[in-house]
Parts: structure tokens; C-alpha cells; sequence
């Protein structure tokens, strides 16, 4: 392969390497030189026959960075980075750090960084394991080395890298690492925020020093606050806002990304989903350098937007025209798109939705165990509890508002959480649940991505996850770090029950890996899923898109049986009886008050001058 040698590395034989990353359960293959070699094939059934074999063949074994002292040692990283490291605690890198930082940091030989083509990458790794870290810091140091050899001043600088996350809360959860490890580097990282200006780097637009525009004056800078441009190395943001920015802007195509010489798409499967697809691919072709990387992270990349990825960088080559191709790896870390091992899974049949409300009432107010048997695994706050949709999750918060006793803190223990939450409310809470004080936080999948929690104690799917990868995201929010004791309940019941199957064979290969390091006991018994029915493909698209049709808002234009099963869904300990008594009941104190009112107005009718 031009450009990128593994054997010239410094490190130790291919052996060694081959045994270490063996033994942290870590694949590297080069996914491009496999593509190449299934097109060659003209049957399928080669390809099937073969897929194993040509994956062995494809296999890579980079040096692993087994300490962080090599950092300094090896590739030659700066003294401040790696001294950042030192202070927030990181001692021996994670198996995803071990692998990938090697691929994305050109190392030193003979007292000189290699000219090596650093590959593009496709990371699929647990939940918790360190991703953020893994591309923070080669991005870091690639932008100090630029620095460096550019002899640019600060303000003289641009926008090189863009990280896109899905959420608003974990692109501030990325900046705050990033802040961490730029200290003393000179590197600058921001979060994107409605009403910035991405500054365009060619001469006609570029800022002058008394903040004015250039003699056309086609952007009329000058009319904008000059503290909104983006002054920073590293621009961390949702596709969204971007794509709504760059379409403000009144710049020709392509002209505000060009500078982007690194593409980060963490929870990179969501992002090329087609809910952010658009988006997404919208940010990536907008990045016109032709010496763009791109790297994908997450813990859940199916073979689809391995393919998608794949068509895409082959026909950016193609358009660029680029000297010398760059492959794209694929680094795969214990088990592809599996729950992590270090807590304990748990199935709850609730049959109805009112059983559901009592098991989670359960969970907060746990009975003694029967001779030393619960019937769910103690959990103990803080905890997450994931709803379908909004609306539910407002529903659960106001039904448990006043479970936890003011002894205990009343309601203040309770939050939810949401996107239709203002972006003051959404930080607040989010800092209260991080310092404790909120014990049950209440959300959507918002939350499910990414997000860490250090000292989550479990998960609570009230309702159950779209698809397996939601699943692993879920409860990938608890055992995170290699942390053990995390607990992950699931209600389902009878609506759901098609649906499962998915959850629980994730479910069994999560604690076939506890069952090698001597965990837990069981939660998914053989004969569970042996009963539970597979899931066709149809039905696994439409809940995909949908979630469970009896969960969603009832509409005027539905059936009477729909209707009927949608309010029957409702998350309330109240009858279908009781409901109606209290509308009736509602319905007659509003026509009470309207007649008052109208009483009131003709009282104060004017009827003209007296005698």
C-alpha cells in the first residue's frame, strides 16, 4: 500500500503486534484492499465462500500504543498534550485508544516525523471505552504540528477541523474533554452556537483589521458582531446548525469549509442515518480540501454505512484526483455492535402498561428479597429512565413527581429532560443530575448517544429501544470505563413482544463475554429465546421509524380501535373511567366559568345617560 507502511513503524515485530492486539479481542483490517478484492469476484457465492479469508488477508497489526509515555517517545507528540494527559488522570490507554491512536498519529523515525499517509478510519468500539479521547488527541497534535511548521499567529488562524456529534449535549461533552487537553497547546476548540459566522479564508471576504469587509462589501461583515466569528482550530457542532449556518451566510459554495483538513463524525452511524444523512453529507462535500481525512466513530456501525462510506471516499478520489489514494481502515474493539459485559441485563415481562408504572414504582421503592431472590436486580439512583417520545416522558415525570419522599428531596429528585427543553433548562439539568442531585432522570433517546455519566448506577428501557444499536447505546450510559455493578432493565409487554427478540440476542452475547470473565448470572435463559419469534424485516423498519404504533400521539384521521389502543397505552395510574369522569368534570367547570363570564359582561352592558 503507497504511502503507509506498518512495518516501518518503530515498534515491535508483526508478531508481537499480532499477538497483543489478539489479546485485547482488536481487528484492523484494511477495508478498502477488502472491497477491492470482493469486486474482483465475479460470482457471489465467491464471495461468501471466501469473505473470511479475504478479511484474514486484508488484516492489519499496527505498533500498539501500549503506554502514553510513547506519545512523547515514539510519535514525537508535544510536551504540553502529553503533560494534559498526565493531569486528568489517563495512566494506560483503552483497548480503542491502543488501537487507533497509532493509525492517526505519523510517527517520529531517526528524529524526523514519517511522511506516512495516515488512513482514513472506521472505529466500532464499546460504549465507555474511550472513543473521544482516541480522536482528540491525534487531532490535537495534528493541528500543533501545522502550527508549528506554518509559523501562523493566532490571529491569523482558521477553522481546520470540524468534529459533528448528533446532540447538543454531547457536542458539549466534546468540547470539555477538548478543552482539557488544548491547555498550554495553543490550540483553540468551540462549540458551534446559532448566529456564528464561519469567516471565509480567501482574500475577498476575510475580515480586515478594523473589522470591515473587503471593497464590495457583498458579505457585510461589518454589520455583524465581530465576537460571532469563529476564531478557533477545532469547531465542534450539530449537522444542523452548521448546514444552517453555511446556507446564512451568503458565501459561494464551498468556500467556508475548504480549510477543514480533518472530518470527525462521532456516533458516525446515527449521523449517516438517513434521519441526518442529508445533513451529514451536506457538512462532507462542503469540506472541498483535497487533503481532508475523515474519521467515523461509534459502537454500532452496520455493513451499510461501511458501504456507504466506502462509495463515498472512492468518489471523492475520483473528483479530486488526489496522487496518492488513502485507504480506509476499519478497527473493531471485542465483539461488533455488542452491549458492554461489565453489567447485568434484565428482560421484564409487565404484560400492560399500568404493569410497567408498577415495576418502575418498584424499582424506586424496592421490597425485602424472598429468600434471597428479587425479581428484578436492585438499583440503586442515580438512574436513567428512556421513554419513546416526548410526550410519554413529560407523562412518567409528572406520574413518579412525587414518589421519592421530601425526606429524600420530593420532587427535585425527579427531572426529565427532553429536546423541546429550552437550551438554559437542557445545561441545568444536566449539570444537576451530573453533581447528584438529581437521583432519576427521565429522557428520550437524546441522551442514549454518547453522553458520559461517570456514576450512573442503571438504565430503565420503559419503553423498549427501536432497534438492538439503540439498545446498546442505552445502556451503554451505565458500566462505563470498565466500571462494574451496572444494571440494564427492559419492560416489555404484550404489544412488544414481536419486537424483542432483537434485545435479547444482544442480551446473550453481552453475558456469554460475562460468563468467559466469570460475571453474573444469566438474565436471558435459553428457553426465552427459543420462544420469542423473529422479527421480519418489515416489522424491524417500522419500528425503526415509528417505535411502537400504540406509544405514538393519537390523530383525528385514526380508527376507533386505534384510538381506543392509544389511550389504553397512556402512561397514568387512572382508569379509562376515572379519565372520563374528570373530563366530564373539566369540561363542566370551563362551560360554568364561560357562562359567568358572559353574565359579568352584560352586567357591565353601558345603557345610555340616566335622567
Amino acid at each position: 500500500m503507497p504511502g503507509f507502511e506498518i512495518d516501518d513503524l518503530p515498534v515491535a515485530s508483526e508478531d508481537e503486534r499480532r499477538s497483543i492486539l489478539t489479546s485485547y479481542k482488536i481487528k484492523v483490517v484494511n477495508l478498502t484492499k477488502y472491497h477491492e478484492s470482493t469486486t474482483q469476484m465475479t460470482a457471489p457465492k465467491d464471495v461468501q465462500e471466501n469473505r473470511k479469508a479475504l478479511k484474514t488477508a486484508c488484516r492489519v497489526f499496527p505498533p500498539p500504543l501500549t503506554s502514553f509515555h510513547s506519545l512523547r517517545t515514539v510519535y514525537s507528540v508535544g510536551r504540553s498534550l502529553a503533560e494534559n494527559i498526565v493531569e486528568q488522570g489517563y495512566t494506560k490507554p483503552t483497548e480503542v485508544q491502543l488501537a487507533s491512536i497509532p493509525l492517526l498519529i505519523r510517527p517520529k523515525v531517526s528524529g524526523k516525523v514519517t511522511d506516512d499517509v495516515v488512513p482514513h478510519l472506521l472505529t466500532v468500539a464499546p460504549t465507555g471505552s474511550g472513543k473521544t479521547l482516541a480522536f482528540l488527541i491525534p487531532l490535537i497534535e495534528k493541528i500543533t504540528r501545522q502550527h508549528h511548521n506554518a509559523h501562523l499567529a493566532p490571529d491569523q488562524r482558521h477553522v481546520s477541523a470540524l468534529i459533528v456529534a448528533p446532540t447538543k449535549e454531547l457536542v458539549g461533552q466534546i468540547v470539555n474533554e477538548g478543552r482539557k487537553l488544548t491547555r498550554k497547546t495553543g490550540v483553540r476548540i468551540t462549540a458551534m452556537r446559532k448566529g456564528m459566522i464561519l469567516q471565509d479564508v480567501s482574500a475577498s471576504t476575510r475580515l480586515d483589521s478594523d473589522g470591515g469587509s473587503d471593497s464590495d462589501g457583498s458579505l457585510e461583515i461589518q454589520d455583524r458582531d465581530p465576537h460571532s466569528v469563529v476564531k478557533s482550530d477545532i469547531l465542534v457542532t450539530t449537522p444542523l446548525l452548521l448546514v444552517n449556518a453555511i446556507a446564512n451566510s451568503q458565501l459561494p459554495e464551498g468556500t467556508l469549509l475548504s480549510t477543514i483538513t480533518s472530518l470527525v463524525l462521532d456516533e458516525a452511524d446515527v449521523l449517516l442515518d438517513p434521519l441526518f444523512r442529508d445533513q451529514t453529507l451536506a457538512l462532507w462535500n462542503a469540506c472541498t480540501s483535497p487533503l481532508l481525512h475523515v474519521s467515523f466513530w461509534s459502537a454500532t456501525i452496520g455493513s451499510n454505512i461501511e458501504e456507504l462510506v466506502l462509495s463515498i471516499l472512492q468518489k471523492r478520489e475520483s473528483e479530486v484526483h488526489l496522487p496518492t489514494s488513502t485507504p480506509l481502515f476499519r478497527c473493531v474493539v471485542g465483539l461488533k455492535d455488542s452491549a458492554v459485559s461489565t453489567i447485568s441485563h434484565k428482560l421484564v415481562y409487565a404484560a400492560t402498561e399500568p404493569g410497567k408504572l408498577l415495576g418502575l414504582r418498584q424499582l424506586l421503592h424496592p421490597s425485602p428479597a424472598v429468600e434471597g431472590r428479587r425479581s428484578t436486580p436492585p438499583l440503586r439512583p442515580p438512574f436513567l429512565v428512556f421513554t419513546q417520545t416526548i410526550e410519554r416522558a413529560v407523562a412518567l415525570h409528572s406520574e413518579l413527581l412525587y414518589d421519592i419522599p421530601s425526606e429524600a428531596g420530593g420532587s427535585s429528585r425527579i427531572a426529565v429532560l427532553h429536546s423541546d427543553l429550552s437550551d438554559s433548562k437542557r445545561s441545568d439539568v444536566m449539570t444537576r443530575f451530573r453533581k447528584g442531585q438529581i437521583w432519576v432522570l427521565i429522557t428520550t433517546d437524546l441522551l442514549s448517544r454518547g453522553v458520559d455519566f461517570r456514576g450512573i448506577n442503571g438504565v430503565v428501557n420503559y419503553d423498549i429501544p427501536t432497534t438492538s444499536a439503540a439498545y446498546v447505546h442505552r445502556v451503554g450510559r451505565t458500566g462505563r470505563a470498565g466500571r462494574e455493578g451496572g444494571v440494564a432493565i427492559t419492560f416489555y409487554t404484550k404489544e412488544d413482544i414481536k419486537y424483542v427478540k432483537g434485545i435479547a440476542n444482544v442480551i446473550a452475547a453481552s453475558e456469554k463475554g460475562q460468563k468467559n470473565g466469570g460475571v453474573i448470572d444469566a438474565g436471558i435463559q435459553p428457553w426465552l429465546l427459543g420462544a420469542l419469534p423473529d422479527v421480519s424485516k418489515k416489522d424491524k423498519q417500522k419500528l425503526k421509524m415509528r417505535g411502537v404504533e400504540v406509544r405514538r400521539s393519537i390523530k383525528g384521521d385514526e380508527d376507533e380501535r386505534t384510538i381506543k389502543a392509544k389511550r389504553k397505552a397512556k402512561i397514568s395510574t387512572k382508569s379509562g373511567y376515572e379519565r372520563r369522569l374528570e373530563k366530564k368534570r373539566k369540561g363542566a367547570m370551563q362551560g360554568s366559568q364561560r357562562r359567568q363570564r358572559n353574565l359579568d359582561t352584560e352586567d357591565d352592558e353601558w345603557v345610555g345617560i340616566g335622567d
